[in-house]
């Protein structure tokens, strides 16, 4: 059933005026007016239930499905349409800064309702593959160039995505009772999830830094159009950069098969988040591996956290989870680690924290590669950089450009799980961060 059979045109029309709107959350006057207009832009042909649904907003209707207030049929047709709605733009609520509703976000509504929407079909999920689907092999660092070697890929520098997409992955197979889905199924699943999350979170919000990592929002991409350029060109514009996010996204966190080496690539390649076969028709499946599992159990908390309101933050277990399962897998990155914690302290009032932190990173990557690649003395004297004259000093000295992007990637996720904080210029470490610094010491890890 189409949208325009359940609304009239009219009201069609101001609902994408609204979803066209962005870059006013701040406005109380819109915010007002989307929460008072709510029902009737989106739901003038309602009648059963009425007082109910006028109090619900969009989105509030979105993520709570069809509860009897108006017809079955038509209210799984609404809701498809509205959700199509709001992730092909920004959503009224993103946009005009308003909450969903008390206790607004929560994950497992969203994907719920996805998976009722039949945004998945049931073709996509399978017990059990052919007896000759072949098991693709996770990729490694040992798989990519000697710059990388024993670190976490820069493009996998995130770590809430992935467990955000774990749960998805886990919560879809469970609500269907099957072990595998397709690849290609669950990417889009995967994204439109992902753009609600990222559509009720505005900034500001206690949590608008989970949204790095996650495919660039409508405003974001927006800011990056030219003023001189037409509104056609515009337009093209936005839907070229739209799609590049998405499949960057995509394929950074939920991976791809690689299939000239048969290794599978991305977050959850590369973490064991998940396993992928394929099947002789050529079609990529994948379900939970090793460490997807595991933090399946460790990650429960994530499908009623309220995101709007409440901060989130890694628990003890959770940072356990990443230090044990994933940092273990690449063993300059947690030389790394080590070493931020062991100094706790990086940067003084005359000398900004990444200016050391990037020498202490080099001489770790230096002495690793040198046993990882002893033929490539040449290589890993060059990553030093070019020598640079120091502004204050006016001395000569190499500027680390490799290795201080490699050291502030590795910064940023011990900054993400809580384990430090920066200031200033200065990164020390937390309360939590000399809690785990112990437990190494207990554990009498090398």
């Amino acid at each position: 059933m189409e949208m325009n059979e359940l609304i009239d045109e009219r009201t069609l029309d101001k609902i994408r005026k609204i979803a066209r709107k962005r870059g006013i959350s701040e406005s109380q006057v819109i915010s007002e007016a989307v929460k008072s207009l709510a029902a009737s832009l989106y739901f003038d042909e309602v009648t059963d239930g009425q007082n109910i649904v006028e109090q619900m907003t969009p989105s509030q209707f979105v993520i709570n499905q069809s509860r009897n207030y108006i017809d079955g049929k038509k209210a799984v047709a609404l809701n498809k349409k509205i959700l199509d709605e709001i992730i092909e733009t920004e959503s009224i609520a993103s946009s005009s800064g308003t909450e969903l509703m008390p206790g607004g976000f929560k994950l497992d509504e969203v994907l719920n309702n996805s998976l009722s929407s039949d945004v998945i079909a049931l073709s996509s999920f399978k017990d059990n593959l052919d007896v000759e689907a072949k098991g693709a092999t996770p990729q490694t660092h040992r798989d990519r160039s000697n710059m990388t070697r024993g670190l976490i890929n820069m493009m996998h520098n995130k770590i809430f995505p992935a467990v955000f997409l774990t749960y998805s992955l886990d919560f879809c197979l469970k609500a269907n009772e099957k072990t595998w889905i397709s690849l290609d199924s669950f990417k889009d699943f995967a994204y439109r999830n992902a753009q609600i999350f990222l559509n009720i979170l505005p900034e500001g919000s206690p949590n608008s830094d989970l949204k790095k990592g996650f495919q660039a929002t409508e405003n974001r991409l927006k800011r990056k159009l030219k003023p001189s350029w037409s509104k056609s060109r515009k337009a093209e514009e936005l839907d070229i950069a739209r799609k590049e996010s998405k499949s960057r996204f995509l394929s950074n966190f939920v991976g791809y098969y690689r299939d000239s080496v048969n290794l599978y690539a991305g977050v959850f390649g590369e973490w064991e988040l998940a396993e992928l076969k394929v099947e002789k028709d050529g079609k990529e499946w994948i379900r939970l591996g090793r460490n997807g599992r595991e933090a399946a159990k460790k990650f429960k908390n994530l499908g009623r956290h309220d995101f709007q309101t409440v901060k989130f933050d890694f628990t003890p277990a959770q940072v356990g989870w990443f230090l044990d399962n994933i940092l273990g897998s690449f063993p300059l990155e947690e030389k790394a680690v080590r070493m931020m914690l062991a100094e706790g302290r990086f940067g003084t009032e005359g000398m900004r924290g990444t200016e050391v932190l990037t020498e202490k990173f080099y001489e770790l990557q230096k002495a690793y590669l040198k046993k990882e690649a002893p033929g490539e003395t040449e290589f890993i004297e060059s990553l030093r950089g070019k020598m640079v004259k120091d502004k204050k000093t006016e001395q000569e000295k190499y500027n680390y450009v490799i290795p201080k992007n490699r050291a502030i990637s590795t910064m940023s996720k011990l900054q993400e799980l809580g384990l430090f904080s920066s200031w200033n210029g200065i990164y020390e470490i937390t309360g939590p961060g000399k809690e785990v610094l112990e437990l190494w010491k207990s554990r009498q890890l090398n």
